[in-house]
């Protein structure tokens, strides 16, 4: 944004008028490329600024407010709560002793009281089925609540997690912070009443704490009881319903339009299937092959099958893959069942078309 001051008789916003006194006003125009004078908006005034000069010292002097803040090494887009105005005052070699001179102010802007972020009671579920009794180490989890960001969202494509140079998955996010017995948490996506984080793979015990910080303040802790696996599935309409999020081993989706065949691999895709070997620290990609240390089976249409690999998916932070045959012997239909089996503990069921 640019701001300049322009004097004219009379305030420009009614017009201007001959006889009218002097004065000047703000103006501002704004663009999102500094280099193409094209791109700038017309000059528009801003309100109440005008203010008739005041010849009394010798010069003009406007006795209007100065808009303008510089807060120094802030990026673009950013500005400090304190900091100082920068202004000039006098007239150049008339009126003021020493000419045109310089000054600064400090200043302080004082924001307005969000209310705190607060998790719903049962609001930390498994982000692939969204069951919420028990949470895995590992497991990609789903938090719902209020005032869960700065009022920002971050959400794929348009906008996705990022690593730090640890290597490790950032754990900030539209301005939201989430921890788990105290130590912060990689955030997948973040909106105001919903967040995506992964709860550490070095957690132990029976319980743990979660806190969620937004623009320094706090929300109520809320305790999630943790077991050794919670698997869950993920589906295509990411409500832990329906179809599950299944491809063919070219990445494709399997849906009824292109549907798997008896004997064909495909590619499962899940969270909360515990601990892996060899480890993979919390919020890092794995460095190789690693799998499941529990033992996993699907049943496939009621078919129980031994998946070929069972894992972490090598693309992404903490994601489960499992590649499995379609049994020869399934019925063939848009809707065969899919229950991932680990541990004793059975995931939500999907669906996938079989042809």
């Amino acid at each position: 944004m640019l701001t300049f001051f322009c004097d004219s008789p009379g305030d420009p916003a009614l017009g201007q008028r001959a006889g009218a006194a002097r004065g000047g006003s703000w103006f501002y125009s704004t663009s999102y490329d500094l280099s193409d004078q094209t791109q700038w908006t017309a000059p528009r005034e801003i309100a109440g600024s005008w203010s008739e000069f005041d010849p009394s010292g010798g010069c003009p002097d406007y006795k209007g407010y100065y808009p303008t803040f510089t807060s120094l090494g802030k990026s673009a887009g950013r500005l400090s709560l304190t900091g100082y105005v920068f202004y000039s005052f006098g007239c150049q070699g008339e009126g003021t002793p020493g000419g045109r001179q310089f000054s600064t102010r400090a200043f302080t802007i004082t924001t307005a009281q969000t209310a705190a972020p607060q998790i719903n009671s049962g609001g930390i579920v498994n982000n692939a089925s969204y069951a919420g009794s028990v949470a895995a180490p590992g497991e990609i989890a789903a938090i719902f609540g209020t005032n869960l960001t700065d009022g920002t969202s971050c959400l794929p494509p348009s906008c996705n997690a990022t690593f730090g140079s640890d290597g490790k998955l950032s754990t900030a996010m539209a301005g939201a912070e989430v921890s788990v017995d105290g130590t912060p948490v990689p955030i997948f996506y973040a909106t105001p009443g919903q967040l995506g984080v992964q709860i550490p793979f070095e957690l132990s015990g029976a319980s743990a704490m979660v806190v969620i910080s937004v623009g320094g303040q706090r929300s109520a802790p809320a305790t999630i009881n943790l077991g050794t696996v919670s698997p869950g599935i993920f589906t295509a309409t990411a409500d832990g319903k329906g179809a599950g999020a299944i491809t063919h081993v070219n990445g494709s989706a399997v849906t009824a339009q292109n549907p798997a065949q008896p004997a064909e691999l495909v590619i499962f895709y899940a969270t909360g299937l515990g601990q892996v070997a060899p480890a993979v620290p919390t919020g890092e990609l794995p460095a190789g092959v690693s799998s499941t240390v529990a033992s996993v089976t699907l049943s496939i249409g009621g078919i129980t099958v031994v998946p070929e690999f069972a894992g972490l998916a090598g693309c992404c932070v903490r994601l489960n893959q499992i590649n499995a045959r379609i049994p020869v012997g399934v019925s063939h239909n848009n809707a065969v069942s899919v229950v991932l089996n680990i541990g004793g503990k059975s995931s939500n069921m999907a669906t996938l078309a079989v042809q």
